[in-house]
């Protein structure tokens, strides 16, 4: 009888083996630019965020109308090459000139919700 058994688990085995695809494993190397992109993808976005959450920008917000809450739905939904691109233009921005940032950052920002629309 454990003869029998036998053979019939390694026939059920050899045709399990048979029929189901056997994939190979595949490695590969992580590219420079996507290891660096995905290390400072966090911190751009707390950047950002950190921005939105400022008394003056938000004050500045509302008076070119858009609510502090979409400004930072709207950042939520950036892409990583345009949230990278806005957290350098903050972090590169001269010292006196946050207003001038200011203003480009929205004016980005609506073009950008008028071009989503």
């Amino acid at each position: 009888m454990n003869a029998a058994m036998n053979r019939l688990a390694c026939a059920l085995l050899a045709l399990v083996v048979a029929v189901l695809p056997m994939q190979p494993a595949n490695a590969g190397m992580i590219g420079t630019d996507s290891a660096v992109a995905a290390a400072q993808q966090p911190g751009d976005r707390e950047r950002v965020e950190q921005f939105f959450s400022r008394a003056d920008v938000k004050a500045q917000l509302e008076r070119f109308g858009v609510s502090p809450a979409d400004a930072s739905d709207r950042v939520g939904l950036l892409s990583e090459a345009e949230l990278q691109r806005l957290a350098g233009q903050i972090e590169n921005a001269p010292a006196g000139a946050i207003g001038t940032l200011v203003i480009i950052v929205l004016l980005g920002i609506l073009v950008w919700a008028l071009v989503v629309r």
